[in-house]
């Protein structure tokens, strides 16, 4: 993912996973993001589209990317 990151010229870089997840590479750093429990699921259409604005979102706010989620 480390070569990914830096070929294709971003900071962060965030793949999805589907049940199992998703990874963020960032410089130095890899991190598994475990899915949430889940209790009832309606509808998951664009869950990975409203994680990616949420995360984007964060770090056009200077937020700590690998602090924005509970482990």
């Amino acid at each position: 993912m480390d070569a990914v990151r830096r070929r294709i010229g971003c900071d962060h870089l965030l793949l999805t996973l589907g049940e199992h997840g998703m990874a963020l590479q960032s410089p130095g750093r890899h991190q598994l993001i475990p899915t949430a429990a889940a209790r009832s699921v309606y509808d998951v259409s664009g869950a990975g589209d409203t994680v990616t604005a949420v995360l984007a979102l964060l770090d056009r706010k200077s937020t700590r990317l690998n602090s924005s989620h509970r482990t």
